[in-house]
């Protein structure tokens, strides 16, 4: 159940993303950090590494784009 749930988290932060990306358009964007924050905890508790990997990359994904656009 905890896997499902971190998995779920992950896959919200990603459709999130999508409008972002394809099209340029201002998405809740901040939602990630949350979504990925409470992905963590479940991938924490279920010991599942892959997707503490995973949800840690999205919970920081915001700051790493926002980087990357004011170097660009």
């Amino acid at each position: 159940m905890k896997i499902k749930a971190s998995f779920l988290f992950f896959l919200a932060g990603i459709l999130i993303w999508v409008p972002k990306l394809l099209m340029q358009l201002e998405s809740p964007i901040w939602l990630t950090f949350v979504l990925g924050a409470a992905g963590l905890a479940f991938a924490i508790a279920s010991r599942h590494f892959l997707l503490m990997a995973a949800n840690f990359l999205l919970m920081i994904s915001v700051f790493i784009l926002m980087g990357i656009e004011n170097y660009m």
